[in-house]
């Protein structure tokens, strides 16, 4: 019954027109997320603008059940917030923006990871082969932020505190292949930098 209560309010909210979002980021010509890189970096360096790719909406509170679903991708990308103890239609607390996709093979995909009290979310996504990058978002606040760009960044786990990430890099380099951890809260001070497990 639950299932097909989350069904419907997906298909109502996806229907729906969204309330008032939030871009947190204007656009930066020189720190675009959007553009293409002749070669990507050796290591993944912080992004410096969540620019307008995503746009996020504050929905307060996170409910004490709650529980997150990403559809679509690319330019239909979505992150919808559901309370599993209402009735009431999923807020959505992400929509996508325009997405200029550099040339070459069409491997858009986004990732999700969430902290155990639902108040950080780590979003991965990939645009292209030579562009990953992952993405802060707090909910609460419809704050989104960009942490991490690089080519080769697999899918990220979030601690259950959310001040951590882990996630694999698959390279070629033995220097940077293997497992990585990054501190949310150091990048948000400007000092963090990804540590090699």
């Amino acid at each position: 019954m639950r299932l097909l209560a989350l069904a419907a309010g997906l298909a109502l909210t996806l229907g729906c027109t969204p309330g008032p979002a939030i871009t947190v980021a204007s656009p930066s010509p020189s720190a675009s997320i959007a553009a293409a890189t002749a070669s990507p970096p050796p290591s993944p360096t912080p992004s410096a603008t969540a620019g307008p790719i995503n746009i996020a909406t504050a929905v307060g509170a996170i409910p004490r059940s709650f529980h997150y679903v990403s559809t679509g991708q690319g330019e239909g990308f979505h992150i919808l917030l559901f309370d599993e103890e209402s009735a009431r239609t999923p807020v959505e607390v992400l929509r996508s923006g325009p997405v200029a996709v550099p040339p070459g093979p069409d491997v858009r995909s986004e990732d999700l990871s969430v902290s155990a009290d639902g108040r950080i979310l780590v979003l991965r996504r990939r645009l292209s082969e030579q562009q990953t990058t992952y993405y802060e978002l707090r909910p609460e606040n419809g704050v989104v932020r960009a942490l991490l760009s690089a080519a080769d960044l697999g899918p990220p786990i979030v601690s259950a505190d959310g001040s951590r990430i882990a996630y694999a890099r698959m390279t070629e380099d033995p220097a940077l292949h293997g497992t990585w951890l990054f501190a949310i809260a150091a990048r948000r001070a400007g000092t963090g930098a990804p540590h090699h497990r």
